[in-house]
Order: structure tokens, then C-alpha cells, then sequence
């Protein structure tokens, strides 16, 4: 809850829902990218982008796969990827559900650098053309280069 202010997503004022409906609307229009991927490693990669959706549409985690570049590694299981496919099959996760807000804990942190610019291209799309707003936190200045306003800090400060 914030000290100061209001917060409203989708046109709700967040500290007057309850506990029940603030997590619905966190499933539905939050999508969360972990620095630890927190993949279930038991799920396939598909499986694993499927558990968010409501609905467990097969053939829109797969578009989503496909998107982060993984259309040859649906069936595969966690200790099958590697860390940067793991990275990206958490950014298919987050997006399952369409949400409207996107927080990113390092979202290309285990990505080559070709890796990085197809999710940071595919971030700045999905900003764009859908309107999604990202938060991402990053020390990858690639990551960066692709972020309409940067705000640093230092030691817990903006600078």
C-alpha cells in the first residue's frame, strides 16, 4: 500500500479492493518478469507459460514462445534450458494474460546479446503499438538504450 497517494489501476482505487480482488487484478493486469525466472521446474515450457492464463490457451503460449524466439522448445522442462531460454520463457509467462503494467526484475540479465535486443525490441513493440507500460530495473546498458525515460540510482538514491 502506498504512504502517500492514491493508486488506481484500471480505474480502481487499489486500497479499497480486497485482498481477493487486488489479486485478481494483479493476475490480470500485472505481469511479472523474476530475475529467478521462478519457473516450475515439474511444467514444460509451454506448460510453465500456460499457468497464468485463465483460460490455459495452448495456442497462445505457443504464439508467446515463438515470440521470445522458443518455437523449437515448447515440450522441454526447466533443467532442458538453458538459463537464457529460462529467461525467456519467463517473459512469455508475463505476458500470457495481456496485462497492461509489466515489472521487470533484470529481464535480459541471462541473454546474449542478440537474445537481449529481440526481447528489448519486443518490449519496446508491445509498448508502443499496445500500450503496455514497462518498469524494468537493469544494469545492462543495451537494456537501457531501448527504455524511453531512465532513472538511475545509486545506494537506494535517484541520482
Amino acid at each position: 500500500m502506498p504512504t502517500n497517494g492514491t493508486v488506481l489501476m484500471d480505474g480502481k482505487e487499489t486500497k479499497k479492493l480486497s485482498q481477493k480482488e487486488q489479486a485478481l487484478l494483479r493476475r490480470k493486469s500485472i505481469g511479472f518478469i523474476f530475475q529467478r525466472f521462478n519457473l516450475l521446474p515439474q511444467l514444460t515450457a509451454l506448460e510453465n507459460v500456460m499457468l497464468p492464463m485463465i483460460s490455459a490457451d495452448e495456442e497462445k503460449a505457443k504464439k508467446l514462445l515463438d515470440k521470445v524466439g522458443l518455437s523449437d522448445k515448447y515440450y522441454r522442462f526447466q533443467n532442458q534450458l538453458s538459463g537464457g531460454e529460462q529467461q525467456r520463457v519467463a517473459i512469455a509467462r508475463a505476458l500470457a494474460n495481456d496485462p497492461s503494467i509489466l515489472l521487470a526484475d533484470e529481464p535480459t540479465g541471462e541473454l546474449d546479446t542478440e537474445n537481449t535486443k529481440l526481447i528489448m525490441k519486443l518490449l519496446k513493440e508491445l509498448n508502443e503499438k499496445d500500450g503496455l507500460t514497462i518498469v524494468a530495473v537493469t544494469h545492462n546498458p543495451l537494456s537501457a538504450e531501448f527504455a524511453k525515460e531512465i532513472i538511475k540510482m545509486l545506494d537506494g538514491n535517484i541520482i
